[in-house]
């Protein structure tokens, strides 16, 4: 089985709307940041949260739970629930065993370490896109002025499943799967995550993740992180078998501790 973790801080915000789940006992890892301001944001998070969590506890597909969370801040707006145009972000695995089902809209990440940190999400962003064709470098990213303009969220359109990114992989024995809002990702680099990972591991048990959790989240309101932070880690347990010669599922970046941060065009 997995242990799942998590926690969220309002960081230098009057308001925090981001939203988590980590759930060991069903396997569920999920992180939501909402916009739209006051009311609205938390909103579209919670709803999200909700949403895909009671969905996915009877059974349902996690592309169709994230649809129908989709639909139903749509609907929320509509009724007068939040405001309209509010819309959140998502990341969520799904466990089964250590098998798992990672989706995702916007910008919150999953990360897996496994001695080097791989993302494993790519962005629906505008730098992102940048990024991809070459416009921009990793270090000009990091502060780009429209780094946190999204192009893609839950609530502000019609989704069809078939545009929800859908990776099918497996978390293996001292590997760990890191699901972040940008809160994290916009104060502490790749190669910081890296290095504090690092430090911690192996982190086998359930106050040695938290512990982990509460030292990335400290270091983001350190390097004058202002946006809230929220970080869920989910680490497979000792029964778990070795990743031995199994591939890595393909990556969009690769942090090390030695500073180096490598992108993969898609």
């Amino acid at each position: 089985m997995v242990t799942i973790t998590g926690k969220s801080h309002i960081g230098r915000r009057s308001g925090n709307e981001d939203r988590f789940v980590a759930d060991s006992h069903w396997g569920l890892a999920i992180v939501a940041d909402g916009m739209g301001g006051p009311a609205a944001g938390e909103v579209a998070a919670d709803i999200a949260t909700t949403v895909i969590t009671d969905k996915v506890d009877m059974g349902e597909p996690l592309i169709d739970a994230i649809v129908d969370a989709n639909q139903e801040i749509i609907k929320a707006a509509a009724d007068g629930r939040g405001k309209k145009g509010m819309g959140t972000t998502i990341v969520v695995a799904d466990f089964h065993d250590y098998d798992f089902d990672l989706a995702w809209i916007g910008d919150s990440r999953a990360y897996l370490w496994n001695g080097e940190l791989h993302q494993l999400s790519r962005d629906h962003s505008k730098v992102e896109a940048l990024l991809a064709k070459g416009d921009i470098t990793m270090s000009e990213a990091a502060t780009h002025p429209e780094r946190n303009l999204i192009s893609r969220a839950l609530g502000l359109s019609e989704l069809k499943a078939a545009n929800v990114p859908l990776l099918n992989t497996r978390i293996f024995r001292d590997e760990m799967l890191v699901l972040c809002s940008d809160g994290l990702i916009d104060a502490v680099s790749g190669p910081e995550i890296a290095t504090i990972i690092a430090d911690a591991t192996p982190a086998r048990d359930s106050a040695a993740l938290t512990a982990l959790v509460d030292t990335l989240i400290e270091r983001a309101l350190t390097n004058g992180g202002k946006d809230n932070i929220t970080v869920v880690i989910a680490r497979a347990d000792d029964d778990a078998p070795c990743r031995g010669d199994i591939a890595l599922p393909p990556a969009v970046s690769i942090a090390n501790q030695d500073g180096r941060h490598d992108y993969f065009k898609p």
